[in-house]
């Protein structure tokens, strides 16, 4: 089996030592070097080919976003950003992912010898699916091609039946929330999907694995771009139809009813939760509180989160819509979501706004 080929770029010794041992400890990865800054890193990309490269922000000579942008026009290759906890930190990750970045690895600020071996393992897991990644996906050039005209590429995925699945519906309830789940790759396709979406009568949910501080910027750049308001979600919000809350980081949100009104609950991630936020606990609270009221839509990302709670979105009466593979960077939480179960309707990710702003438009209720 062929390894994965990383490139290691850093200006700090002790990273470039730290990255090298944990990813040459996997039989799976070969590092194939290190350098000191992106003027160093670019002749021996061009001498190894690397697979992966992992990308500091802040080195001498050329910042990591300067080089994040020569590399995608000239020689594009699947980069993980390894980012700081500052706020500057966290603002430069979100530019990177915005760039072409797939995936960012936090750096630990605190209990580093406690976290070591969880930290390890998300650097190790995170090269590994970079490496499978569609790239192109991931480029903000990449305009996916495609529309709602239903070729043979664009053309969805119905589980259960032929044709379009709204004639299977019989409309007497209307949609209130709409939550959306993603990890790799998501920052680019949750951008995509919020920038079409006409959320006047619902309220927006979004849900993405990052650590706390990357939310409160991803947040921010969000409201800076969209027509509506966006925040941080904080316990006790109460969901109100044109505005979008976004999971805080390292954390879990949830959804309660009471006297009518939905009210998010922010809740500490458990000891056994692998990603945080969980996109399951999510999923799982919007379908006790609100059932055939709901609209959920899984984004690419590796691993399995989701389709558990895509499965009991799906069974409380919720429309659930899965990225299509073609258009995901990451094809796994999509995947999962679909093999349990838990997907009515797989979409290429250029049509799932226009799909949710019909369902939005209209009173339905789900009878497959």
């Amino acid at each position: 089996m062929k390894k994965v080929k990383a490139l290691i770029v850093d200006d700090s010794a002790l990273v470039r030592r730290f990255l090298t041992e944990t990813l040459a400890g996997d039989p799976a990865i070969e590092v194939i070097g290190t350098a000191i800054d992106p003027i160093f890193a670019f002749s021996k990309i061009m001498k190894e080919r690397p697979d992966v490269i992992t990308l500091d922000v802040e080195m001498p000579r050329m910042d990591g976003l300067t080089f994040l942008q020569k590399l995608m026009k000239s020689y594009p290759i699947p980069v993980v950003m390894i980012s700081s906890r500052t706020q500057k930190g966290c603002e430069t990750t979100i530019r990177a992912l915005e760039l072409g970045a797939v995936d960012f690895i936090a750096k630990p600020y605190r209990n580093l010898s406690e976290k070591l071996p969880e930290l390890k393992m998300e650097i190790i897991h995170k090269v590994k699916a970079a490496a499978r990644a569609n790239l192109h996906l991931a480029l903000p050039a990449g305009e996916l091609q495609g529309d709602d005209t239903g070729d043979d590429f664009n053309a969805p995925f119905i589980s259960g039946g032929k044709g379009d699945p709204l004639t299977n519906l019989s409309l007497t309830h209307r949609p209130r929330l709409v939550v959306i789940g993603a990890s790799t790759g998501g920052v680019v396709a949750v951008k995509k999907v919020l920038e079409g979406l006409d959320p006047r009568k619902v309220a927006i949910l979004t849900v993405l694995h990052m650590p706390g501080g990357f939310t409160a910027s991803f947040a921010a750049n969000l409201n800076s771009m969209l027509p509506y308001p966006v925040k941080e979600a904080a316990s006790g919000d109460i969901l109100v139809a044109g505005s979008l809350y976004v999971a805080p980081g390292n954390r879990n949100m949830l959804v309660e009813k009471a006297d009518g009104r939905y009210r998010i609950i922010i809740r500490s991630c458990d000891k056994n939760d692998i990603y945080k936020p969980s996109v399951n606990k999510t999923y799982q609270s919007v379908a006790r509180a609100a059932g055939s009221n709901a609209v959920a839509i899984i984004l690419t990302g590796m691993g399995d989160d989701g389709a558990r709670g895509m499965y009991m979105l799906r069974q409380a009466g919720a429309y659930t819509i899965a990225q299509s593979k073609e258009t995901s960077v990451v094809f796994g939480m999509p995947k999962k979501a679909i093999e349990m179960g838990g997907v009515i309707e797989v979409l290429h990710l250029n049509q799932i706004a226009a799909r949710v702003n019909g369902i939005i438009s209209q009173q339905w209720k789900s009878m497959l």
